[in-house]
């Protein structure tokens, strides 16, 4: 159902409940879904602020969330960027300025477009190896969050896309990040990759309050059925499974059209 001050329902081209906590929302286009997810996410944060001064992010890089990061970087409504808190998903490990970077591409198209604080951006930073940058942007993590031993950081909202093999993140299939369970974040040093990553884990991302996967365009669509349709746990993005919190799948017809 959509919210008050959402887009209208008969923008919505298609709507269903697969589960108590996935909802799958289906739009013309990116167009569309854009304008949806900035409305949500003023609501998510104007409640967030009734518990708490802050409202923090994960987001992912990529291609497909571009023309999102552009629209709300242009948006006129109250989005609260001085209590807003960004982390990234997932990092490739190459400098900022190297086309490929998650950072560089959300810094262009999001952080030099609004008016935030340098302090409530929190990239995944380059060190002299790949496991490095993970263990420090695990301590930066348990830092921010003042996380305990074992404690696990609480997102109010996370975004993330889906591949056409059916990873999410950093996190591939078959790949032993999957199963780790003692880290907030890891690295991602897979033959197949054209560069080493650094990712949250799979616990993490199922501890956040919010989840919202963002997938566009008919390559995805056999995928968004695999996932949907057969749980397949081949496929990362089956294993997000929140143990307390909402799923919501933000989807344009191409994607949709195999379900």
């Amino acid at each position: 159902m959509a919210e008050s001050g959402s887009i209208p329902i008969n923008r919505i081209h298609f709507q269903m409940m697969a589960q108590n906590n996935l909802q799958i929302l289906v739009f013309k286009d990116i167009e569309e879904i854009s304008d949806w997810m900035i409305q949500k996410w003023l609501n998510l944060a104007q409640k967030t602020f009734q518990e708490k001064d802050q409202f923090i992010v994960a987001i992912s890089g990529g291609k497909t969330p571009i023309p999102m990061y552009q629209k709300i970087s242009h948006s006129d409504l109250p989005l609260s960027w001085d209590k807003t808190h960004f982390f990234l998903v997932d990092e490739r490990f190459i400098p900022f300025d190297n086309p490929d970077s998650n950072f560089g591409m959300i810094k262009a198209h999001l952080f030099n477009q609004i008016p935030i604080p340098d302090e409530n951006i929190h990239p995944i930073y380059i060190e002299k190896a790949v496991q490095l940058s993970a263990k420090r942007y695990e301590a930066d993590i348990n830092i921010f969050f003042n996380l305990r031993m074992k404690g696990l950081p609480r997102f109010d909202l996370i975004l993330l896309g889906i591949g056409e093999d059916g990873h999410t993140a950093s996190l591939f299939p078959k790949d032993d990040t999957l199963l780790e369970k003692q880290h907030l974040t890891r690295a991602v040093t897979s033959k197949r990759l054209k560069h080493p990553r650094i990712t949250i884990t799979l616990q993490v991302i199922n501890h956040a309050k919010n989840i919202f996967f963002l997938a566009t365009g008919e390559k995805k669509a056999k995928v968004i059925k695999d996932i949907l349709r057969k749980r397949n746990p081949q496929f990362p993005a089956s294993l997000v499974r929140p143990e307390n919190g909402e799923i919501t799948l933000l989807l344009d017809k191409q994607s949709a059209s195999l379900i």
